[in-house]
């Protein structure tokens, strides 16, 4: 089958919030590895790991109400 992209509604455009690769290329979703996907409470959470201010390497989620999107509220866990 085809891939089907999965973006952030409301991305992130601040470039201390990702890794300098990412930066470069343009990139302002989720993270840049590790991504998770979970469901709760009727809630879809994607996650994945991207690097925030003073170089904390951490894990950032987004929350949608449908699997594939719009995720929106991406924030440090």
């Amino acid at each position: 089958g085809e891939w089907t992209p999965v973006k952030l509604e409301t991305p992130v455009l601040d470039p201390t919030q990702h890794n300098k690769k990412c930066v470069r290329h343009g990139y302002t979703d989720i993270g840049f590895e590790g991504a998770t996907m979970f469901k709760h409470a009727g809630k879809y959470y994607l996650g994945a790991v991207d690097r925030f201010p003073n170089n904390r390497y951490s894990f950032a989620l987004a929350t949608s109400d449908k699997p594939f999107g719009p995720y929106r509220d991406r924030y440090e866990s």
